[in-house]
Order: C-alpha cells, then sequence, then structure tokens
C-alpha cells in the first residue's frame, strides 16, 4: 500500500516519520541493528500513513523535541511513544531494567560494553536463548564474578540509580553532588533532589523537564 503523506513532507513532523520508517526497514540505515535488527517494530496504521502518525502524535512541542518511545524495548505505536527532549531521552534510557547475573547488576547497554560485544548481538543471542539472563550468561562465562563490585544505588523519588548516572539525568557531576551535600550538610538524596542549581534549588522532576 502507498503510504499517505497529505502534502506535508517539508515538515519536520514528517521528517521524523521517514527516519523511523528507514531505521526500522532499511537494513542499509546505519542504526538498523539498534532498531529494526532488533525487532523494534512500527505499527501498521503509523508505517502505512503519516497523516495517523501526526493524527496520534500531533506536532512537535517545539525544535528540541523528538520522537520517543517510552519503552525502550517496545515498538513505534500509539501509547509508547511521546515528543521528548534529548535530556528527558536520556532520562527514559536510565530508566530500562537493571538485570542481575552473579550479584552483579547493570542495564543491558553496561552489560554489552562489559562483555565487549554490541548491544545489537547481545539482544540477538537473547531472542536466540529465550532471556537476558541466559544472553549475559553466555558471553560472560566465569569473568563476571571478578569485576570490580558495583558502586551502590542512591534511591530518589523510587528511581535507584548511581551517583554518576543521576549526575548525567540532572546535568550536574559526582564532584559538584558530594560537595553540594557536604556543604549543606544534607544526604546525596537531597542534593540529588535539588537538580544541576543549587541556587536556583530545581527538583529533579523540573530539571529532567
Amino acid at each position: 500500500m502507498a503510504k499517505k503523506t497529505h502534502g506535508r513532507t517539508d515538515t519536520p513532523e514528517f521528517k521524523v516519520w521517514s527516519s523511523m520508517l528507514f531505521r526500522c526497514l532499511n537494513p542499509r540505515a546505519h542504526n538498523f541493528e539498534d532498531y529494526g535488527g532488533r525487532g523494534i517494530k512500527i505499527c501498521d496504521r503509523w508505517a502505512e500513513s503519516f497523516q495517523a502518525f501526526l493524527d496520534d502524535m500531533g506536532e512537535r512541542p517545539g525544535a528540541g523535541y523528538s520522537i520517543d518511545r517510552i519503552d525502550n524495548d517496545g515498538n513505534y505505536e500509539p501509547g509508547n511513544c511521546r515528543w521528548a527532549t534529548r535530556q528527558q531521552q536520556t532520562w527514559n534510557s536510565r530508566k530500562i531494567r537493571h538485570i542481575t547475573v552473579n550479584d552483579q547488576t547493570w542495564p543491558i547497554r553496561e552489560w554489552a560494553r562489559r562483555l565487549d560485544v554490541s548491544e545489537g548481538a547481545l539482544r540477538h543471542k537473547m531472542r536466540k536463548l529465550g532471556s537476558v539472563e541466559a544472553a549475559i550468561a553466555h558471553y560472560s562465562t566465569h569473568q563476571v564474578a571478578s569485576w570490580p563490585k558495583q558502586p551502590d544505588r542512591i534511591d530518589v523519588d523510587g528511581e535507584a540509580l548511581t551517583l554518576k548516572e543521576w549526575a548525567t539525568a540532572i546535568g550536574s557531576s559526582e564532584r559538584t553532588l558530594r560537595r553540594r551535600a557536604k556543604d549543606l550538610s544534607i544526604s546525596l538524596e537531597a542534593a540529588i533532589r535539588m537538580g544541576p542549581s543549587q541556587a536556583r534549588g530545581l527538583n529533579v522532576s523540573r530539571a529532567l523537564q
């Protein structure tokens, strides 16, 4: 079926839509391995009609927004997509589930880095073996137990991340957060809630918007 564009091929929304199709459906796309190559699909309604995509998503709120999948392992479809800033997308990527193997707990991307394989290869092995844990065990053999102990996680409003991950998520640094906690005699959790600027007193939720 011919894809319906309704004469809006010069709009930012159309560029987002066409890029989505390209990376999910065209094996020649440079990032196909991270999308279509690992099973990310586009619902038929959006794949067949730009207008349907626009009706469901609406126009971008601004120039700094692009399409974001709420569930990073889910498909491009209504209910799993939103317009988000780059910072919001970075934050969303931190919220993927963590996998524990041999008392080591990391996101899938970090497991891939530590195992010296691509994330796409790890996900492919996951589908072949039936679980993320089995795929990690396949690549890790006995090396996982010898890795350094992972840093403690800090729980803020239900999200448990390392201090480094929190610093990245709110646009700060580990050193700044530690110094803030020490200088103000507050916990690291309280320092994180203040956001990237102590003077402005931003909380985490505002800093990530």
